[in-house]
């Protein structure tokens, strides 16, 4: 019956918000002088300022966020399913991020109840929470009084109902999720990868979720090609989390989003090379004049370079998934990831008078994505050497010190 009543407050939530959104749209300047007003606000809610439409709008996330901790994740789900239409892109990328916090938080209890329980290599969660309370039984059954079995099984049952809602609410969001990582605004497309992302990792192995995943890989695929950064570093991201989900199901994307991935990493690191050289011309400008101008110059400089070091530190990451799931498909792609694994821009400079003095530069690399990608190369360049097959390697290896 909570959670009856944890989900009617949601529907509340989403009144109070969709009412103070269209209010606030109405009461713009734009939609004045166009003479729009829709006259509907939320089942019937009206508010009669701008002011009143902004804390109606603040009200329901705030109630929304509160019932995170409270409502079960399937109910949670389904109440955030609606925002995902709403018009304002506010809303929706709020329900994006709600439902990729709640994805994440599941999938981290899941993995904390493991640990705690001891859960052991393909025993189910259920059966290690029994073994778990058993143990607790017995430590306690004298002083407080054991649990009857009946009990035990009740809540593991209510646990596996819980977990079957969650994943029908989760899969039948995957298509809309992908839908929005596809097209509209930049700050919707990353928000939407972050939560297929989450979706990927969550529902791993669940039947019914394995073809909507696959299905919605070319969207992730798509999403390598924008101008924004952050929609590149997400959708490389949703990439990893994908093949890492579905394993060898993921094979038959392989040769549409490996090529697209390692050429956007390798357009990265291109223009990451002239980035640092940027950025160190800037900083040294910085130290002598010391004015507002250079100091502008120098944190647009040192943004660009975190930018595109973040680009690859996510590339660099689903390579490394891509390694670790699927070592044995990667030979077409041995050239260009060999090119990038070699890249000046994630290779450090050797030098020959024997000076290791650290330069301004290396110390602020160290604080970057920048430095992290070149960290995540040097630990790949030692994988690749691991894992494939050493006659493989030898013309593409070849190649790519030729070039």
């Amino acid at each position: 019956r909570l959670q009856e009543g944890y989900a009617h407050l949601a529907e509340c939530a989403l009144l109070l918000l969709q009412a103070g959104t269209t209010a606030a749209a109405d009461e713009s300047p734009k939609a004045k002088a166009k003479g729009k007003t829709s006259g509907k606000h939320g089942g019937g809610l009206q508010p009669g300022d701008t002011k009143s439409a902004a804390r109606m709008e603040r009200g329901g996330r705030l109630v929304l966020s509160a019932l995170d901790g409270l409502l079960a994740p399937g109910p949670y789900l389904r109440a955030l399913a609606p925002l995902l239409e709403h018009e304002d892109g506010r809303v929706r990328r709020k329900a994006l991020r709600l439902i990729a916090h709640r994805l994440h938080a599941a999938a981290a209890a899941d993995a904390s109840s493991a640990n705690k329980y001891e859960k052991r290599k393909g025993e189910k969660s259920r059966d290690a929470r029994s073994r778990a309370r058993a143990k607790d039984r017995k430590w306690k059954g004298a002083k407080k009084g054991a649990r009857s079995t009946e009990d035990d099984d009740a809540e593991a049952e209510e646990m596996e109902e819980e977990r079957a809602e969650e994943v029908e609410a989760g899969v039948a969001l995957i298509e809309k999720l992908a839908e929005l990582a596809g097209a509209g605004a930049n700050a919707t497309r990353s928000a939407a990868l972050a939560a297929l992302d989450a979706a990927a990792s969550r529902f791993s192995g669940v039947a019914n979720a394995h073809k909507p995943i696959i299905d919605a890989a070319p969207a992730a695929v798509e999403s390598l090609a924008c101008s924004s950064r952050a929609v590149v570093a997400a959708g490389a991201g949703c990439v990893a989390a994908i093949i890492k989900s579905q394993g060898v199901r993921s094979v038959g994307i392989l040769p549409a989003a490996v090529p697209k991935l390692l050429e956007t990493a390798n357009a990265a690191a291109v223009s990451l090379a002239d980035a640092k050289t940027a950025a160190a011309k800037a900083a040294a400008e910085l130290a002598e004049t010391e004015d507002e101008a250079a100091a502008a110059a120098a944190k647009a400089a040192a943004g660009a370079r975190d930018d595109e070091g973040a680009v690859l530190v996510a590339s660099l990451k689903a390579v490394d998934t891509l390694m670790e799931t699927l070592a044995q498909f990667v030979s077409p792609y041995l050239p260009d990831m060999l090119r990038l694994l070699l890249s000046p821009a994630l290779v450090p400079p050797i030098g020959g008078d024997g000076d290791d003095t650290e330069t301004p530069e290396d110390a602020l690399d160290k604080e970057s994505s920048a430095f992290q990608a070149a960290q995540s190369a040097a630990a790949l360049r030692t994988i690749v050497a691991k894992r494939v097959p050493h006659r493989l390697l030898l013309k593409p290896l070849a190649e790519a010190y030729d070039s």
